[in-house]
């Protein structure tokens, strides 16, 4: 029977399971930030500056999520036999790739190409490797563990997804939106008499 050292104590103490979890978390925060929750600023933006129709860009948006489903099936053999971290790296930068080619789609192929390839990205780097990397990590307090990282899913609705609504001057496209704010109707400047009758 072997006496723990010191050194295999503190090695104990110092498990790295809690750091991959907090990476995670970042992971899914950018995720769904830049993609399920973006998805919405991406079309006000295709359809107010690009001269999309809604219907094309809706058209496109739900072809994301079949897409990035039957990829997210599709990379678990890829997982199983390669490095999640080269995994993990290759979605992100095909997101940002997609993302940056969107600015510039001007038809309505170019349009869903883009969004073809920003789903296999989002699935790239996205639930399925991030909760695969920490069930590798955790046999115990899994549950917590999972339970954790995928509070990053919501974060960025709590945040806002849109930046320009944290701006002053902004009050969006809608038409009701631009509506003047009421005031407060300005009160005479007589003083009623608390005994005065109506």
């Amino acid at each position: 029977m072997t006496t723990p050292t010191p050194t295999s104590l503190a090695s104990d103490k110092r498990f790295a399971g809690w750091w991959v979890v907090g990476s995670v978390f970042l992971l899914f925060v950018a995720n769904s930030g830049l993609s399920f929750y973006g998805l919405a600023v991406y079309l006000d933006a295709l359809t107010s500056e690009q001269g999309f129709s809604t219907t094309s860009v809706s058209l496109a948006t739900s072809m994301f999520f079949v897409v990035s489903g039957i990829a997210g099936r599709l990379i678990a053999p890829l997982i199983e036999t390669r490095d999640i971290r080269w995994v993990i790296g290759a979605g992100a930068v095909i997101s940002s790739g997609s993302l940056l080619a969107l600015g510039s789609v001007d038809t309505i192929p170019k349009l869903y190409g883009v969004y073809a390839v920003f789903a296999i990205g989002f699935a790239l780097c996205g639930l399925v490797p991030g909760t695969t990397l920490i069930t590798r990590w955790f046999h115990t307090r899994r549950s917590v563990a999972l339970s954790v990282a995928s509070t990053g899913l919501s974060g960025p609705r709590q945040r806002g997804t849109d930046p320009r609504h944290r701006l002053p001057g902004h009050r969006g496209n809608n038409p009701a939106d631009n509506v003047a704010e009421p005031r407060e109707p300005r009160h005479s400047s007589r003083r009623c008499h608390p005994c005065a009758k109506d």
